[in-house]
C-alpha cells in the first residue's frame, strides 16, 4: 500500500497562503511575472502509440485542463537555468529532530520566534544560484506560523547559516541552497529555500477544477523516457481487475507553450448492493505519450492546477 500524504499542520504550504500568495510576496523580490500564453493548447496524446492513453474528448474533460494551465501562464519556460518550482511543504522544511518540550513546539509552528544571533549580510549568490537575504528568510520562516495566538514563550534563534537542504520540486527532489536557522535546545535547523527570482517559481494556489480522485496533484508522480515523450503516471487507486470493486484508469493531456495538464479517468462497475469494497490502496500506473518532448514544461494535474513531480 502506497504512503498516503502526511495530514500535518504545515502539509498544505503548497496549496495555500502559506506557500503561494503569503511566501511569494516575501521571497518575490525582483523579477517575478513573465508573458502570457501565446497559441492555443492542443491535445498531445497519440493513441495510435500509447494504447491506454487517449486525447482528451469531453468539453469538461478539456475545460478543465485549459484552466489549469491558465494557472501557468506566468511559467518563464525558456529561462536558462529553468527555474525551481518548489513542491511538498513549499520553500520551509521543519527540523527533522525533536523539539525541546511541547512549548517549544507550540511556539515553532506558531511562527513565535526571538533573534538571538545576527542575521548574516551575505553572501548574496551561491554557486550559480542569487540568493535572498538572511532576513527575506526570516520572514519567510515567521510567515508560516499559524498566528494561534497560544501563550508560550518564542523559540531562540541561536544562529544563522547558509548551507544546503533537500526540497521536493516539480522535478524531483533537489539539494539546494538554504539559510539554516538553528534554535536554542534543538540539534536539527529549519531551513528556508534562499533562491531569489528568477531562480525559483513559486507555484499556484490549487483550484477545484474537477471532483477529488486519481487526478489530484498531490498523489500523483510521473516519470519520464529518455526522449521525454512517454510519461508513466503513478498514483493510489484500488486493485485492477473486472470485479465489483476495482477500476481501470485512462490518461490525456493537453499542453501549451508552457505547461502540459494531465487528466485521468476512471472506469469502475458498478458496486452490487451488500458488497463491501475493502479500504485498500495500490499503486496504479496509466502511460500518455506526447507529441512533443516535455522539456522545460511543468507537469500539471488537470483536476486542481497543482505540478506534479516528474523525474527519470
Amino acid at each position: 500500500m502506497p504512503a498516503q500524504p502526511a495530514r500535518s499542520v504545515k502539509e498544505m504550504r503548497r496549496y495555500g497562503c502559506l506557500t503561494v500568495a503569503c511566501l511569494a510576496a516575501v521571497i518575490c523580490l525582483t523579477g517575478c511575472g513573465a508573458g502570457r500564453i501565446a497559441g492555443t493548447p492542443v491535445s498531445e496524446t497519440t493513441p495510435a502509440q500509447a494504447p491506454n492513453a487517449r486525447a482528451v474528448t469531453t468539453p469538461g474533460q478539456a475545460t478543465n485542463a485549459r484552466a489549469a494551465l491558465n494557472l501557468w501562464r506566468d511559467f518563464p519556460v525558456q529561462a536558462n537555468p529553468r527555474p525551481i518550482v518548489p513542491l511538498g511543504e513549499g520553500i520551509v522544511l521543519d527540523p527533522s529532530g525533536g523539539f525541546p518540550d511541547a512549548a517549544g513546539k507550540l511556539a515553532y509552528f506558531e511562527g513565535r520566534f526571538a533573534l538571538g544571533a545576527a542575521l548574516p549580510a551575505g553572501p548574496g549568490a551561491a554557486g550559480r544560484y542569487r540568493v535572498i537575504p538572511a532576513a527575506a528568510a526570516y520572514r519567510a520562516l515567521r510567515a508560516t506560523g499559524r498566528a494561534e495566538h497560544e501563550k508560550v514563550a518564542p523559540l531562540i534563534v541561536t544562529a544563522v547559516r547558509l548551507g544546503q537542504a533537500r526540497f521536493a520540486t516539480d522535478r524531483g527532489p533537489a539539494s539546494l541552497p538554504a539559510w539554516q536557522f538553528y534554535f536554542r535546545g534543538m540539534a536539527d535547523p529549519a531551513s528556508v529555500l534562499a533562491l531569489a527570482p528568477p531562480a525559483l517559481f513559486m507555484p499556484p494556489a490549487l483550484r477545484r477544477f474537477a471532483p477529488p480522485g486519481p487526478g489530484n496533484s498531490v498523489e500523483l508522480s510521473a516519470t519520464a523516457s529518455r526522449s521525454g515523450t512517454v510519461l508513466t503516471l503513478s498514483f493510489p487507486g484500488p486493485l485492477p481487475g473486472t470485479g465489483p470493486c476495482a477500476a481501470s484508469y485512462r490518461a490525456s493531456v493537453l499542453g501549451d507553450r508552457r505547461a502540459v495538464a494531465v487528466t485521468i479517468a476512471t472506469t469502475s462497475p458498478a458496486v452490487p448492493s451488500g458488497v463491501a469494497c475493502p479500504a485498500i490502496a495500490v499503486t496504479r500506473t496509466a502511460v500518455v505519450r506526447l507529441a512533443r518532448p516535455l522539456g522545460s514544461r511543468v507537469l500539471v494535474s488537470a483536476t486542481d492546477g497543482g505540478a506534479i513531480p516528474v523525474t527519470g
